[in-house]
C-alpha cells in the first residue's frame, strides 16, 4: 500500500521533507539530496507516515499538494521538486547540468584544498624505516632477481641472468644469445644481419620450440 510522510528534526520536530512511498521508503535515509542530508547530520530526523493510498497516484497528487500547502506556509522544504513524480525521482534541470558541468574553483578555494591537503599528509605519524638496512636492500635484490620477470637472454654468459639456447637440429648449445646470432650470421641463414638486439625472434623461438632463421630453438 502506498502512502505519504513527512520527516522532521529531531530536535524541534520541524517539518522539513515530504514524500511518497511502499514499505519502509519513509524511514530510510538513502538515494537522498544533498540539502536533506545537511539537515539530518545538523538535526537528526524522525519519520511519520501521514496517510494511506491505494493507488501510487493518489499518493503522488497528495504528496504535490501538500509540498505545495507547506511551501506557501513558509516551510523550507528539502525536497528539490514539486513532488508528483513517479518512482523515476529527480531529474536535474538542463540549467543545472551545465552550471556544475563549468564549475570552477575560485583560487582562495584551491588555496584552502591545498592547505588542508598538505596538512592531512603533515600529520600522518612519521613511517618508521630503521629497518631499511644494508643488507635488507641486498635480499630484496637476489629475491627480485628469482622472482622477477624472464630473464632477457641477450646478456653476456657471465651475467647471472644469462640463459643458454639450443639448435634443436644440430644440437648446438650456445651459452648466450649473442652466440647463437653470430653462429646465425656466419651461416648465413638470414638474408640480413641479426642486429645486436633483435632477440625477438629467436626467444619466441625458443619459448615455442619453433623455427626461425631455418632451425628449431629451445632454452636449455
Amino acid at each position: 500500500m502506498y502512502y505519504t510522510y513527512c520527516h522532521q528534526t529531531a530536535d524541534t520536530g520541524k517539518i522539513f521533507y515530504i514524500g511518497k512511498g511502499i514499505d519502509r521508503r519513509y524511514k530510510r535515509s538513502v538515494s537522498r539530496n544533498p540539502y536533506w542530508h545537511n539537515i539530518v547530520n545538523k538535526y537528526g530526523f524522525n519519520a511519520k507516515i501521514l496517510a494511506y493510498w491505494d493507488t501510487e497516484k493518489e499518493a503522488l497528487d497528495h504528496e504535490k499538494l501538500l509540498i505545495s500547502c507547506f511551501k506557501d506556509m513558509g516551510y523550507k522544504l528539502a525536497n528539490l521538486t514539486n513532488g508528483g513524480e513517479s518512482g523515476s525521482g529527480y531529474v536535474m534541470p538542463e540549467s543545472e547540468k551545465l552550471k556544475r558541468r563549468n564549475f570552477k574553483h575560485t583560487i582562495e578555494t584551491k588555496e584552502k584544498i591545498s592547505k588542508s591537503s598538505k596538512n592531512f599528509w603533515k600529520n600522518l605519524p612519521v613511517i618508521d624505516r630503521s629497518y631499511i638496512t644494508e643488507e635488507y636492500k641486498s635480499k630484496k635484490r637476489k629475491i627480485s632477481l628469482k622472482i622477477g620477470s624472464k630473464p632477457p637472454i641477450h646478456f653476456g654468459k657471465n651475467h647471472p641472468m644469462a640463459k643458454k639456447i639450443k639448435c634443436i637440429e644440430t644440437k648446438q648449445i650456445f651459452n648466450t644469445l649473442i652466440d647463437a646470432k653470430k653462429w646465425i650470421n656466419e651461416h648465413n641463414f638470414s638474408r640480413m644481419k641479426i642486429k645486436s638486439l633483435d632477440t625477438h625472434s629467436l626467444i619466441k623461438a625458443c619459448k615455442n620450440k619453433k623455427m626461425t632463421y631455418k632451425h628449431h630453438w629451445e632454452y636449455v
